[in-house]
């Protein structure tokens, strides 16, 4: 990712239909100092290309099966195991709290969905309220219910991640743990 430009300040797009996939861009991006955001295959074309041009990401991670507008190259979390460093990433400046940990999307039902910007600082402050409140820890289970392009159930998989937790996303048929 940080060879394609992922650092602090900086968005990274996750068109990703699996879940397993999805947790390991939000981890990878936000370990490269960039922020995220989740933008869902299943919506139309041209509420993607529309969001993704609100994103300005500098990569994309997308599935090979999602179209991406013009303008956007496409990257795939196997093309960039095979092209990353055997070396240990070094960022290229310092991530900072107040700099943006991910950008959630809007339902869009006052209009035209907005961005809203999170920062590190932010989430960290509101994962250890909510870790507090729902008693999140390691050997506790937390289902988590919603798609990832919202960021309801951020409490659940960043709570859990943080603090040696499962999560469990529930999907017809079942249910697959991080």
């Amino acid at each position: 990712l940080a060879a394609g430009g992922a650092e602090p300040e900086q968005r990274v797009a996750l068109c990703l239909s699996d879940p397993f996939e999805i947790v390991i861009g939000m981890i990878a991006t936000l370990k490269s100092g960039a922020a995220f955001t989740v933008i869902s295959p299943d919506d139309p074309a041209e509420t993607q290309a529309r969001l993704l041009r609100q994103c300005a990401p500098v990569v994309v991670l997308a599935d090979a099966a999602t179209p991406l507008p013009d303008g956007f190259a496409r990257s795939t979390l196997t093309k960039l195991a095979e092209t990353s460093p055997a070396a240990p990433f070094r960022p290229s400046r310092p991530l900072l709290a107040d700099h943006p940990a991910y950008l959630v999307f809007t339902s869009g039902s006052s209009g035209a969905r907005k961005g809203v910007v999170v920062s590190h600082r932010a989430l960290v402050s509101y994962l250890r309220w909510f870790a507090g409140l729902e008693g999140i820890g390691p050997g506790r289970r937390s289902a988590l219910v919603t798609s990832a392009a919202y960021d309801l159930g951020y409490s659940t998989l960043f709570g859990a991640l943080m603090l040696g937790g499962a999560v469990l996303q529930i999907v017809l048929g079942g249910a697959l743990c991080f």
